[in-house]
């Protein structure tokens, strides 16, 4: 949440970072192409806050390599799905009491789109 908050990348792009994308001591994250957006491969500075927990992180799981900073639970080899992030980003708001309506917003909130077919011209 921090990565998401102080960098505004989306989740794609944040669960796809490896340990060998970070700097922790020149402080960028390396962005790569292929998982972001704009397909531009760019860096980007972090804050302290995510440094010190990317630290933490490092010295807890012994994260080298091209392993992955935020790894599935049942198969290390992969990142986390959007499924298990959506499901930590719940009981993070839940636990921080924010109300249901103001947890999510866009398309995954349910709100309509005037991109999604068969949103009504009324809500567009």
């Amino acid at each position: 949440m921090i990565v998401a908050w102080f960098t505004g990348h989306r989740s794609k792009s944040i669960r796809s970072i490896r340990w060998s994308d970070l700097d922790l001591e020149a402080v960028p994250v390396l962005w790569r192409g292929e998982n972001d957006k704009t397909n531009f491969m760019h860096p980007t500075p972090l804050h302290p806050a995510a440094i010190r927990g990317a630290q933490t992180e490092r010295t807890r799981s012994g994260g080298i390599g091209d392993a992955w900073v935020f790894p599935s639970a049942r198969h290390r080899t992969n990142p986390l799905t959007e499924h298990a992030i959506l499901n930590k980003w719940k009981r993070i708001a839940a636990k921080a009491s924010i109300p249901p309506k103001e947890r999510y917003v866009g398309a995954a909130s349910g709100a309509p789109s005037p991109t999604r077919r068969g949103t009504p011209r009324s809500a567009i």
